[in-house]
């Protein structure tokens, strides 16, 4: 099977493009691919934005994907600066054995931290 990763970079505001990707990795999880969901930039507030917000249309794809153990992780540099760090700590499960990529390569101590944890 092939392997996916997805970037989550848009700004909470417009749920749509995150649901896709949401979907679409839980999809192909579902067909036995590898899958991994990554958020980086403006999309670390997603985190916290749907933990909090049971009225967003994302929430089902993201509890999906969360509770499947997709989530590889999320840029430490940019859940810092907007403040959601510890959420994204907080929240998020270690991901099934098998679903990070085992390279760190190009990735920041802060990225490696948050993505290991």
């Amino acid at each position: 099977m092939a392997k996916f990763a997805f970037m989550i970079n848009s700004a909470p505001g417009d749920p749509a493009p995150l649901a896709n990707n949401l979907e679409y990795a839980s999809n192909l999880d579902e067909g036995g691919h590898e899958v991994a969901v990554f958020f980086d930039g403006q999309g670390t507030q997603w985190i916290s934005e749907l933990e909090g917000n049971t009225d967003s249309v994302a929430l089902e794809y993201y509890d999906d994907v969360r509770d499947r153990g997709l989530i590889g992780g999320a840029c430490g540099f940019c859940a810092s600066f907007f403040e959601v760090d510890e959420e994204a700590r907080r929240r998020h499960r270690k991901p099934r054995p098998g679903r990070l990529p085992t390279g760190k390569r190009g990735l920041s101590a802060d990225q490696r931290r948050l993505r290991t944890e």
